[in-house]
């Protein structure tokens, strides 16, 4: 395993404040990894809410997962530096269980397995964690990569 601090900002195309993915904390390149997300009160998400006791929005949650997939899946593929050629698309989920709520404050842990690589295509699986409480499990989830190009050529 590689302990690394690498930024989503390094790999995924996001910014803030659609970036949800903050750190790559640990890879195996192609097998596993895990990345944090610390969930901010002065979010989008949060406008017009007293923050304190909010709810973050569970789609955000399942989309910080999305990223951390892609982060992990990316981070093993491309060489560091290297600039992206590829985008990723978020294909579908499946087993999807949202298990606890989260908060403005809590770090999100995302444990990402890559049960299955190929040239394009990656297929996921994992969970997400605060401290030890299981917030999120998804039994399956397909990513994409398509070149940069295929976005921008009629």
């Amino acid at each position: 395993m590689i302990e690394l601090s690498m930024s989503g900002r390094d790999v995924l195309p996001h910014r803030d404040p659609l970036l949800l993915a903050d750190r790559l904390v640990s890879l195996v390149p192609l097998r596993a990894g895990v990345v944090e997300r610390l969930v901010r009160a002065d979010e989008p998400a949060f406008l017009g809410t007293a923050v304190e006791g909010a709810v973050y929005p569970s789609c955000l949650t399942l989309e910080s997962f999305a990223q951390a997939c892609g982060l992990v899946w990316m981070a093993g593929r491309r060489p560091a530096g290297a600039a992206a050629a590829e985008l990723l698309v978020f294909g579908t989920a499946r087993g999807v269980r949202f298990h606890a709520p989260v908060y403005a404050g809590q770090t999100l842990r995302h444990l990402v397995r890559l049960e299955d690589a190929r040239a394009g295509r990656a297929l996921v699986a994992g969970e997400t964690r605060v401290g030890e409480a299981l917030v999120l499990t998804v039994g399956s989830a397909l990513l994409l990569a398509r070149p940069a190009t295929s976005w921008t050529e009629g």
